[in-house]
């Protein structure tokens, strides 16, 4: 234990830290590209790619969680982690599109 949190990649309590770490290192960027481009008229596809990446962020936090242990990959972490950069990164095109 470290500063009374477990270290040990496969203890429960370290995947959910990890889980809420996660989520708190990407949602609010995420959060505030959703609210700018939603309240600048974003058009149909924005929508979809808002929608893919909230999705993205559910499968990344269950892959953390169902995991056996985080030092081993899981398919739905790699998924979750992949869909969140493309379409965080699709989210930052359209918000510099509508600024431009």
């Amino acid at each position: 234990m470290l500063g009374g949190q477990p270290n040990d990649p496969a203890d429960a309590l370290f995947k959910r830290i990890r889980a809420h770490g996660n989520t708190a290192e990407y949602v609010p960027m995420l959060a505030v590209l959703m609210l700018y481009l939603g309240m600048n008229d974003a058009s149909g596809w924005c929508i979809w790619a808002m929608i893919f990446v909230t999705v993205c962020r559910y499968l990344i936090v269950a892959g953390i969680l169902m995991s056996k242990t985080l030092n081993e990959a899981h398919p739905l972490r790699f998924v979750g982690a992949l869909g969140t950069y493309v379409g965080g990164l699709s989210l930052v095109v359209a918000a510099v599109l509508t600024i431009a």
